[in-house]
């Protein structure tokens, strides 16, 4: 073995050697080395620089603080391995440690040194206890001889042999620090020579650094933290000025004292004290060309995790003052984030992170630090000194700049940071400059379109020319090889399993379900051919839970009060747990001794909570006082449920036994009444909201509804298939003449499925609304009764809407609609509740999670009726609407007519404006961003709208009167993805298409198919590459046929347009009712014979023909990743399809737009009209994926 000395509070030269025999580890003997797994810097109480931090430990701490013992195979290049003598030393017996001045002495006994107390006590120096003991010394704390103050008095252990070497280097440091005349530095009083070494510093008994963020249990916050080490930084930096290198910076060696005064400008404020930080020990500290070599080459002096790179490796001549900054660093890291950046497995591990700046950079461990302070300390860390601050003055100066606010010089002052700083302080001049730039860049820009305009769009078009040719070529190629024809089969084999999945899905078959959902998730380097489809089928499986919390195992039931205000939970610890619904905080947690706690339910005040434990208890605690009301043995083995009635004054239980029990809290808790007809342990119960009835479901799978006046039976449902009944719910039904109530019964063997049925009680008919191959472990209904939440035997939570179901005229055959089936517990579901508002739904279950889920989160659609603006618009209907994609806002006209919008954020809907038309207005059109609106009536008027969405007011730009022949019927509206150009197809006796510029409302071209047909025109688009009057397309239909027009600026002035192509599409219907752009060069259409068709106008496909449907496609709209289509009939349905295999894939269901009713507009939401008097908004993604957000020119 090779032993290192690591001197964590001092490295002196020491002449060291095995003490006798005779002598004990409280004489002096060395400790004992630490375990090689045992961290080095654990710091001992009072090892180092005088400290009053705690008293020593009655056993004399480890010889491995101090001396680290190292394998062979660890030894650094410089040690000489186990019993090898060092080739300098003359001596063979000698074994000779890389520091000359550290001496292994084999042949003779150590000269001993007197006891302090009697050769201090003759100087006057009365001791008063050992404080502190390091590797090569010891610390007393003493009465000054002659002042009414304690010093710390630092002498040499009695087991080292006194040399005069020895004595010259432990007196260096008294003179070291006596050079060192500043606040936080600690202050040296005397020194001693004779008979024996000795040095006298001032007393401070406040902790450590180290302790100081021991005692407060966290990292301190960043503000804190940078003035206390401006404070040292400024004292290593007066250290550094003077020549002097301390090597051996730690939080140990950074003593804290409480500040004299506060708000003294050399303290710091920490948990409301001034404490001043003393930098201390500078037993390993060399002053600059003294002439002596302190350490050897290959020698490493300092603590591990503190070391710089080139102390780790032994490099003791390439250590400067850039080895303190390196320290300082570690420090810096550590008080902020908890730990050291390079922790020590081992002296070799540590030094090969340390060396390699293997560590975690601080905002990635703590994220809310700020970029500078983390610019610092990465500055600070580099494995380079030539990359580190020169010396403490640098990082002083960083410092102040980060407390000053100002930029700091370890991260590069960016132009942007320039101008941020610039804006902050002069915000008026900035606000001008950049109304002037903005300016003068508008100027010039308007100067180059002028004149470069003919030959930028010649380019532009030789340049897509170019683009088109090779793309065509590039596709001719691609759809011969065996690449294309592989992606081919994926994209079919992606269409069928997606028609597959939300089978799966509706039918409860969960595991199928993902099943198929995971074989389109691609690997790395795979082509993903998810689209919407794929998404909207995730998202309808996945909604994301909140834990509420965690019990560690199993939590069995969990229930609101009646005011919302609170939740309860319990579980198989046997706790109850109650959390506040305003913040989900938890306010109680108690153990009831009840061992496992099955159930529990509020007063109908809320002030009281029932417990129904494993020991056949029923424990009513008051549990805001924290105080048990009373204890009910109420069933011989376990108690399942309990329920307060009669205004709290009865209590209602069922446990593992066929009675239910009827407590009377007000008679000492005698029991009033037994319910006996089960046959088996009642599971559960339900008590209608007039308390007339109560419905139970037994382990045999009955289920009975009773009368509570006359506590007897009065419906009693058999068994179904032998399944034993899990669950019952009645429902607030006042319409029905029946009452009614949902039950489920779990799996009963053999394969069988789960059922959740609606049953009547004076009927024999069920009603089954679900079959689950996962079996029905709990359900719950919402307050309104229009949702169902199912939680099954592996960890799903089915949301169902059974509103239609409970509808008085509801038909035999109607069936709930599944709105979500979520996966957020790991095993089965025990128990679910609905909040008294219904907004909350909470679950827990074997896994021991409480979950709180949003079931009307992104799942119901918004109304607006256009009664609501005022009374005198109950004769009105809306006529047309359109969406604002991204200001979300919904804008409409109605027959007066007049302008609204629906601001469907915040469910606010306003009147506009009133404006007079000669005819009926039939088409409406708005931006994106809802600024411009454009209307057109049955008498030929086109107007542009320009609204302030601040204000809300509404002002007409333009009126354009567009008169063809006897007065025309404008049908459909298209507006360019900039919105500069207007298309505008108008019908009558005789067809023609109008292309308008948007801004100025000025006519540019009209267009008539030759011969000119007396047919209406039923649709218009236009293609999204279109750049206003440079180039652009657009196509209408008429009749049974599509016209697409190519146009380019007018080559005179620029401000027409002129038409250079125009290509007849024919299809086989005799109409074509839709049409869209899928990309520039693809139109997509529907027909009256309900089929979905498609021309590819620049490639070699020509009419393609997709499988039809049994109902009118009256809406179509390509989505933004290209690759699927969304069309929309009649029956409150959206199918989506795939283009590249002509098939559709799923059906996604919308809300009831009712008989006359029709979808309107398709895009991230789906937003229509009902019998023209109410809009509604309907999100189809909780999530939009980025994946579909490319936009079309990609």
């Amino acid at each position: 073995m090779v032993i290192a000395v690591f001197s964590f509070h001092g490295l002196f030269p020491a002449v060291m050697q095995p003490l006798p025999p005779n002598l004990t580890p409280t004489q002096g003997a060395p400790d004992i080395a630490k375990e090689p797994n045992q961290s080095v810097d654990q710091p001992a109480a009072g090892d180092g620089i005088p400290t009053g931090v705690t008293d020593l430990p009655t056993q004399p701490r480890t010889l491995g603080e101090h001396v680290i013992r190292l394998d062979e195979t660890d030894v650094p290049t410089g040690f000489p391995a186990h019993g090898a003598p060092n080739p300098s030393d003359s001596s063979a017996a000698a074994t000779r440690c890389p520091d000359d001045s550290l001496i292994h002495v084999a042949n003779h006994l150590p000269v001993m040194m007197a006891s302090p107390a009697t050769w201090l006590g003759a100087r006057g120096y009365r001791i008063d206890r050992l404080i502190g003991r390091g590797g090569y010394g010891e610390v007393y704390l003493a009465d000054h001889p002659k002042l009414p103050r304690q010093v710390a008095i630092k002498v040499p252990r009695a087991d080292v042999v006194l040399t005069a070497e020895f004595k010259r280097r432990f007196l260096d440091e008294a003179n070291i620090v006596a050079q060192l005349d500043h606040p936080n530095v600690v202050a040296i009083y005397d020194m001693i020579s004779e008979p024996y070494p000795a040095i006298i510093y001032e007393y401070c008994g406040d902790g450590t650094l180290q302790t100081l963020q021991a005692n407060d249990g966290k990292p301190l916050d960043e503000a804190t933290t940078v003035k206390l080490f401006l404070l040292v930084a400024d004292a290593l930096a007066f250290a550094h000025n003077r020549g002097v290198l301390h090597r051996d910076i730690k939080p140990s060696n950074i003593l804290i004292q409480a500040a004299a005064n506060r708000g003294d400008a050399h303290s710091f404020l920490f948990n409301g004290g001034w404490w001043t930080p003393k930098l201390a020990d500078f037993g390993l500290a060399k002053v600059y060309g003294d002439g002596h070599t302190e350490t050897a080459t290959g020698m490493v002096a300092g603590t591990p995790e503190y070391m710089s790179p080139e102390q780790a490796i032994g490099r003791s001549r390439d250590v400067g003052t850039f080895s303190d900054t390196f320290s300082l660093g570690v420090v810096i890291y550590r008080t902020l984030i908890g730990h050291v950046p390079f922790p020590a497995t081992s002296r070799i591990n540590s030094a090969l992170k340390i060396e390699n700046g293997d560590y975690v950079i601080p905002r990635r461990a703590r994220p809310e630090l700020s970029v500078d302070i983390e610019a610092v300390i990465v500055k600070s860390l580099r494995p380079s000194p030539f990359d580190r601050y020169r010396d403490a003055s640098e990082l002083l100066g960083d410092l102040n700049r980060l407390i000053q606010g100002q930029p700091v010089h370890a991260r590069p002052y960016t132009w942007r940071d320039r101008v941020t700083q610039a804006v902050k302080r002069y915000p008026i001049a900035a606000v001008s400059t950049l109304f002037a730039l903005i300016s003068f860049l508008l100027i010039v820009a308007m100067i180059w379109r002028t004149s470069l305009q003919q030959k930028a769009v010649i380019a532009e078009m030789e340049k897509i020319n170019r683009e088109l040719a090779a793309a065509i070529v590039k596709t001719a190629l691609s759809e011969q090889s065996e690449f294309q024809q592989r992606v081919q089969l994926e994209k079919l084999r992606y269409a069928s399993e997606m028609r597959l999945c939300q089978e799966s899905f509706l039918k409860g078959d969960i595991k199928g379900y993902q099943a198929l959902l995971n074989n389109h998730i691609p690997t790395p380097g795979q082509m993903d051919h998810r689209g919407f489809s794929w998404y909207w089928l995730w998202d309808q499986g996945h909604a994301a839970p909140y834990t509420i919390d965690s019990f560690g195992s199993p939590a069995h039931c969990v229930r609101f009060s009646p005011d919302e205000r609170w939740l309860a939970a319990c579980g198989a610890d046997g706790s109850l747990r109650v959390y506040a619904t305003d913040g989900w905080a938890t306010q109680l947690s108690l153990i009831t001794d009840q061992s496992e706690v099955n159930g529990v339910s509020f007063s109908s005040d809320g002030k009281w909570i029932v417990t129904m434990g494993d020991d056949g208890t029923a424990k009513i605690w008051d549990w805001q006082n924290n105080r048990l009301v009373t204890t009910i043995k109420c069933h011989t083995k376990i108690a399942y449920s309990g329920g307060f009635i009669d205004n709290d004054t009865k209590l209602v239980t069922c446990g593992n036994e066929p009675q239910i029990r009827i407590w009377n809290l007000r008679d000492s808790n005698s029991m009033e009444a037994e319910l006996v007809a089960h046959t088996d342990s009642v599971d559960s119960f339900h008590i209608s909201e007039d308390e007339s009835l109560l419905v139970s479901a037994g382990a045999e799978g009955a289920r009975i509804v009773w009368d509570l006046n006359s506590y007897k039976p009065i419906a009693i449902k058999k068994a179904l298939r032998s399944q034993r009944a899990s669950d019952v719910v009645m429902v607030s039904d006042n319409n029905h003449n029946s009452p009614r109530f949902f039950s489920a019964s779990l799996t009963g063997g053999s394969g069988q499925n789960a059922l959740l049925m609606l049953e009547e009680r004076d009927s024999e008919h069920r009603r089954v609304l679900l079959t689950s191959t996962s079996g029905i472990q709990t359900f719950c209904v919402s307050p309104h009764g229009n949702l169902v939440a199912v939680g099954d035997r592996e960890g799903g939570v089915t949301l169902l809407d059974a509103s239609e179901i409970l509808a008085q005229d509801a038909a035999p055959d109607t069936n709930p609609s599944i709105i979500g089936r979520w996966t957020g517990h790991s095993d089965r579901v025990y128990s679910a509740a609905f909040s008294p508002s219904g907004k909350h739904l909470v679950t827990c279950g074997k896994d021991g999670n409480v979950l709180r889920w949003e079931p009307t989160a992104n799942q119901r659609a918004q109304y607006a009726s256009i009664t609501d603006i005022d009374a005198t618009t109950a004769n009105e209907t809306w006529t047309a609407a359109d969406y604002a994609d991204q200001s979300q806002q919904v804008f409409a006209v109605s027959n007066r007519p007049a302008i609204d919008r629906w601001d469907v954020n915040e469910n606010k809907l306003t009147r506009l404006c009133q404006f007079e038309s000669a005819g009926a207005v039939e088409g409406l059109v708005v931006s994106d961003d809802g600024n411009r609106l454009f209307t057109s009536d049955g008498g030929g008027n086109i107007r542009r709208f320009d609204i302030d969405q601040k204000s809300g007011t509404i002002t007409q730009a333009w009126h354009l009167y567009n008169e063809i022949d006897s007065p025309p019927r404008s049908c459909d509206f298209a507006l360019s993805k900039e919105g500069n150009i207007l298309a505008c197809a108008h019908s009558r006796n005789r067809f023609s298409l109008s292309l308008i510029d948007a801004n100025t409302g000025e006519l540019l071209v009209k267009h008539a198919p030759e011969p000119w047909f007396s047919t209406d025109s039923f649709g218009v688009a236009i293609s999204p590459l279109t750049r206003g009057r440079d180039f652009g397309r657009v196509a209408y239909t008429f009749g049974g046929d599509v016209m697409a027009i190519d146009w380019i600026a007018d080559g005179t002035d620029g401000k027409k347009i002129r038409i250079v192509e125009e290509r007849l599409l024919k299809s086989d219907s005799d109409t074509v009712p839709r049409i869209a752009f899928q990309d520039h060069s693809t139109i997509i259409a529907t027909t009256t014979r309900n089929q979905l068709i498609k021309w590819d106008l620049d490639g070699n496909h020509g009419l393609e023909v997709f499988s039809g449907q049994s109902r009118p496609l009256k809406i179509l709209r390509p989505l933004p990743d290209g690759r699927e289509v969304w069309t929309a009939s009649g029956r409150n349905t959206i199918m989506t399809w795939c283009l590249h295999t002509e098939n559709s894939l799923i059906e996604l269901p919308i809300v009831e737009v009712g008989v006359d009713g029709n979808v309107h507009t398709i895009g991230r939401e789906v937003m229509g009209f009902v019998n023209g008097q109410k809009l509604f908004w309907q999100p189809l993604l909780t999530r939009w994926p980025d994946e579909l957000n490319q936009t079309w020119a990609k």
